[in-house]
Protein backbone atom coordinates (compact mmCIF):
# COMPACT_ATOMS: atom_id res chain seq x y z
CA UNK A 1 0.00 0.00 0.00
CA UNK A 2 3.02 2.22 0.71
CA UNK A 3 4.29 1.97 -2.73
CA UNK A 4 0.79 2.70 -3.99
CA UNK A 5 0.89 5.89 -2.17
CA UNK A 6 4.63 7.64 -2.68
CA UNK A 7 3.86 8.45 -6.20
CA UNK A 8 0.95 10.79 -5.43
CA UNK A 9 2.44 11.98 -2.79
CA UNK A 10 5.58 12.98 -4.89
CA UNK A 11 3.91 14.19 -7.05
CA UNK A 12 1.98 16.71 -4.85
CA UNK A 13 5.49 17.96 -3.25
CA UNK A 14 7.10 18.70 -7.36
CA UNK A 15 3.52 20.40 -7.98
CA UNK A 16 4.15 22.26 -4.81
CA UNK A 17 7.92 23.06 -5.64
CA UNK A 18 6.35 24.14 -9.51
CA UNK A 19 3.63 26.51 -7.86
CA UNK A 20 5.57 28.27 -5.58
CA UNK A 21 8.65 28.79 -7.94
CA UNK A 22 6.38 30.01 -10.51
CA UNK A 23 5.89 32.95 -7.95
CA UNK A 24 9.24 33.94 -8.52
CA UNK A 25 10.47 36.48 -10.71
CA UNK A 26 13.01 33.27 -11.79
CA UNK A 27 11.24 29.77 -11.73
CA UNK A 28 13.57 27.75 -13.18
CA UNK A 29 16.80 29.02 -11.24
CA UNK A 30 14.31 28.62 -7.96
CA UNK A 31 13.33 25.05 -9.71
CA UNK A 32 17.17 23.76 -10.18
CA UNK A 33 17.74 24.93 -6.72
CA UNK A 34 15.19 23.29 -4.48
CA UNK A 35 14.97 20.29 -6.57
CA UNK A 36 19.18 20.03 -5.60
CA UNK A 37 18.35 19.31 -2.23
CA UNK A 38 18.45 16.12 -1.13
CA UNK A 39 14.97 16.42 0.95
CA UNK A 40 13.54 18.43 -2.14
CA UNK A 41 10.55 15.87 -2.83
CA UNK A 42 9.25 16.37 1.26
CA UNK A 43 9.56 19.75 1.86
CA UNK A 44 6.92 21.58 2.20
CA UNK A 45 6.34 25.39 1.66
CA UNK A 46 8.36 26.37 4.71
CA UNK A 47 10.99 23.94 3.52
CA UNK A 48 10.59 25.40 -0.31
CA UNK A 49 11.92 28.64 1.38
CA UNK A 50 14.27 27.47 3.74
CA UNK A 51 16.17 25.68 0.84
CA UNK A 52 16.31 28.75 -1.31
CA UNK A 53 18.14 30.29 1.62
CA UNK A 54 20.47 27.92 1.34
CA UNK A 55 21.38 28.46 -2.36
CA UNK A 56 21.88 32.26 -1.39
CA UNK A 57 23.89 31.15 1.09
CA UNK A 58 25.94 28.92 -1.07
CA UNK A 59 26.45 32.06 -3.77
CA UNK A 60 27.61 33.72 -1.14
CA UNK A 61 30.21 31.48 -0.23
CA UNK A 62 31.07 31.36 -4.03
CA UNK A 63 30.96 35.15 -4.40
CA UNK A 64 33.26 35.44 -1.43
CA UNK A 65 36.09 33.57 -2.63
CA UNK A 66 35.69 35.28 -6.11
CA UNK A 67 35.89 38.87 -4.78
CA UNK A 68 38.92 37.49 -2.58
CA UNK A 69 40.95 36.42 -5.60
CA UNK A 70 39.76 39.79 -7.51
CA UNK A 71 40.70 41.58 -4.74
CA UNK A 72 44.15 39.85 -4.36
CA UNK A 73 44.63 39.95 -7.75
CA UNK A 74 44.05 42.85 -9.46
CA UNK A 75 46.43 45.42 -10.09
CA UNK A 76 44.02 48.16 -10.64
CA UNK A 77 43.71 50.82 -8.06
CA UNK A 78 40.29 52.17 -8.50
CA UNK A 79 38.78 48.07 -8.35
CA UNK A 80 41.30 46.46 -5.50
CA UNK A 81 38.91 48.19 -2.98
CA UNK A 82 35.49 47.59 -4.06
CA UNK A 83 36.16 43.94 -4.63
CA UNK A 84 37.64 44.18 -0.78
CA UNK A 85 34.83 45.52 0.51
CA UNK A 86 32.15 42.87 -1.16
CA UNK A 87 34.75 40.04 0.04
CA UNK A 88 34.12 41.27 3.30
CA UNK A 89 30.48 41.66 3.13
CA UNK A 90 30.06 38.47 1.21
CA UNK A 91 31.97 37.39 4.12
CA UNK A 92 31.24 38.95 7.31
CA UNK A 93 28.05 40.66 6.79
CA UNK A 94 25.80 38.44 4.36
CA UNK A 95 26.09 34.90 6.04
CA UNK A 96 24.12 36.60 9.97
CA UNK A 97 21.14 37.42 7.82
CA UNK A 98 21.14 34.90 6.00
CA UNK A 99 21.28 32.51 9.29
CA UNK A 100 18.63 35.04 10.81
CA UNK A 101 16.95 34.27 8.14
CA UNK A 102 16.77 30.76 8.32
CA UNK A 103 15.92 30.92 12.18
CA UNK A 104 12.90 32.49 11.79
CA UNK A 105 11.99 30.30 9.32
CA UNK A 106 12.32 27.66 11.66
CA UNK A 107 10.27 29.86 14.02
CA UNK A 108 7.65 30.71 11.83
CA UNK A 109 8.36 34.51 11.92
CA UNK A 110 8.24 34.99 8.27
CA UNK A 111 7.94 38.78 8.35
CA UNK A 112 11.19 38.52 10.21
CA UNK A 113 12.87 35.76 7.55
CA UNK A 114 12.00 38.05 4.35
CA UNK A 115 13.47 40.87 6.53
CA UNK A 116 16.69 39.37 6.57
CA UNK A 117 16.87 38.03 3.55
CA UNK A 118 16.32 41.43 2.18
CA UNK A 119 18.69 42.85 4.43
CA UNK A 120 21.38 40.35 2.62
CA UNK A 121 20.06 41.23 -0.79
CA UNK A 122 20.75 45.10 -0.01
CA UNK A 123 24.73 44.74 0.80
CA UNK A 124 24.60 42.45 -2.81
CA UNK A 125 23.12 44.93 -4.56
CA UNK A 126 25.55 47.70 -3.66
CA UNK A 127 28.51 45.27 -4.29
CA UNK A 128 26.11 44.62 -7.77
CA UNK A 129 26.22 48.16 -8.42
CA UNK A 130 29.95 48.66 -7.97
CA UNK A 131 30.71 45.49 -9.97
CA UNK A 132 28.54 46.05 -12.50
CA UNK A 133 30.18 48.44 -14.65
CA UNK A 134 33.53 46.05 -14.91
CA UNK A 135 31.26 42.84 -15.84
CA UNK A 136 33.56 40.44 -14.58
CA UNK A 137 33.10 36.65 -14.62
CA UNK A 138 31.85 37.36 -11.08
CA UNK A 139 28.87 39.09 -12.47
CA UNK A 140 27.14 36.12 -13.37
CA UNK A 141 27.18 34.67 -10.00
CA UNK A 142 25.91 37.96 -8.30
CA UNK A 143 22.89 37.31 -10.53
CA UNK A 144 22.57 34.30 -9.27
CA UNK A 145 22.90 35.11 -5.96
CA UNK A 146 20.24 37.85 -6.24
CA UNK A 147 17.75 35.52 -8.10
CA UNK A 148 18.21 33.37 -5.25
CA UNK A 149 17.41 35.65 -2.70
CA UNK A 150 14.54 37.21 -4.73
CA UNK A 151 12.88 33.83 -5.23
CA UNK A 152 12.96 33.31 -1.03
CA UNK A 153 11.48 36.49 -0.32
CA UNK A 154 8.16 35.47 -3.07
CA UNK A 155 8.06 31.97 -1.38
CA UNK A 156 8.06 33.45 1.86
CA UNK A 157 5.56 36.65 1.22
CA UNK A 158 3.49 33.79 -0.03
CA UNK A 159 3.97 31.77 3.10
CA UNK A 160 2.34 34.48 5.32
CA UNK A 161 0.35 36.21 2.96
Amino acid sequence: MLLILSPPLIQADLKLIKTLCRNSDTPATCMKCVTSSKDALVLDSVGIATSLVNCTDDQAKILRASMEELATNSSNDTRKPIYQTCANDYRCNIPPFLISAKKSLREHNYEAAEYYVVKARKLDLYCHRDIESYKDEVYFNMTRFEEFADSACRIIEKIYA
